[in-house]
């Protein structure tokens, strides 16, 4: 599974992000709630849980940059959440690149 970027951060306070696959982003993003805002409600937790479960559903099919919001009413966040795919560079070879193997010189065959 690839690994997921994810930068969460409690509006006018503590925020944290962070690198890891995509296999433990679910609870790293829970326990990296839980430290910036330890007085999340459990079922704000769980919905958390259940919508980066969703994207990590969502993103295997197409990929998604989501930004979740932790709401106490409609005007209030308390906190946010965005994560995404982190996508390994491939480093390109130059046009003119030297072989990997070099042609045997014929003198030395010729020597022996």
């Amino acid at each position: 599974m690839a690994s997921y970027k994810f930068s969460i951060g409690r509006v006018h306070g503590k925020s944290l992000e962070g690198i890891v696959p995509g296999e433990i982003l679910v609870d790293t993003v829970a326990l990296a709630l839980r430290d910036v805002y330890p007085d999340v409600l459990e079922r704000r937790e769980k919905w958390l849980r259940g919508a980066v479960a969703q994207f990590l559903v969502d993103d295997a099919e197409k990929i998604q940059y989501p930004v979740f919001w932790l709401q106490e009413d409609d005007n209030t966040i308390l906190a946010s959440m965005t994560v995404w795919r982190v996508v390994e560079p491939v480093m390109s070879i130059a046009a003119g690149a030297q072989a990997a193997v070099e042609p045997a010189d014929d003198s030395e065959s010729a020597a022996s």
